[in-house]
């Protein structure tokens, strides 16, 4: 499943999400060490009385990483355990992989809270990421296309904004129990995280779980899988076929489960 996100800033003037339709909503809560968004808490507050998922986000800019990361923290406090924490890294607030992983980890001990990485697919590929990968922080990559590219060390992605027309929207892959998860949430259920399948051979399904066609994602559309059946991943003429008694998964289509732990090589 899916969920279609919008995130709002000032830049957009919203003054209620009715006006913006979205399953989930991420807004601009900070920059730099001094500036607070003024639209940002009558939002949040708006999704707290309607019961729907949001987060806020940190926009990075060339100042003390420290300095900025108590700035978010002060700022959203009352947020934490509700709604996803994230990291905006672009244009002038770009200091390094190091510097943006620095604020990653203050604002996880802080908060308790893994916050999600925001930045476009082309900085995935133009800066060594493997550290923050390494630390499992999750990924929200833009990039306006009709197919997202390689996104650098990550194997997965959280969130795809695939356009900023006519505002920022974005596919969330996942339900709302895994946003919950993402944010920290009291007693929110325990899931995987989404996952690119990408490496081609034999899986046995373990548990019953739902394949996604990437082009359809949009679509919420799916393909059920049964434990006990065996699927070759991702090459063969049509799914629901079946192949010398294995049931195989369309061709030329990358496919995404949101339980990798499902399957099992063999």
């Amino acid at each position: 499943m899916t969920l279609n996100v919008v995130d709002l800033s000032n830049n957009n003037a919203p003054s209620d999400i009715k006006n913006y339709p979205a399953d989930a909503y991420i807004f601009k809560a900070t920059e730099g060490t001094n500036f607070t968004d003024s639209y940002c808490d009558k939002l949040v507050q708006q999704c707290i009385k309607r019961n729907i998922p949001f987060g806020v986000y940190h926009f990075m800019d060339g100042s003390n990483w420290q300095k900025q990361a108590d700035h978010f923290i002060n700022a959203t406090k009352g947020y934490v355990g509700k709604g996803l924490l994230v990291l905006d890294y672009e244009m002038y607030g770009r200091q390094g992989t190091a510097i943006a992983k620095k604020w990653l980890d203050y604002v996880t001990e802080k908060t308790g809270v893994k916050p999600l990485l925001y930045t476009s697919q082309s900085v995935t590929n133009e800066e060594n990421w493997s550290a923050v990968v390494k630390a499992d922080y999750g990924l929200w990559v833009a990039q306006y296309a009709s197919k997202l590219g390689k996104v650098g060390y990550w194997s997965t992605v959280a969130m795809w904004q695939y356009t900023s027309t006519p505002y920022d929207k974005s596919y969330f892959y996942g339900t709302r129990a895994t946003w919950d998860a993402y944010a920290g949430k009291k007693g929110a259920e325990k899931v995987s995280k989404p996952t690119y399948q990408k490496e081609i051979g034999w899986y046995k399904v373990v548990k019953d779980d739902v394949f996604y066609k990437e082009k359809e994602l949009k679509n919420k559309s799916g393909w059920k899988t049964k434990v006990g059946q065996t699927i070759y991943i991702p090459e063969v003429v049509n799914y629901g076929k079946t192949t010398r008694g294995k049931v195989m998964l369309a061709k030329h289509y990358r496919y995404i489960t949101l339980n990798d732990n499902y399957l099992k090589k063999i």
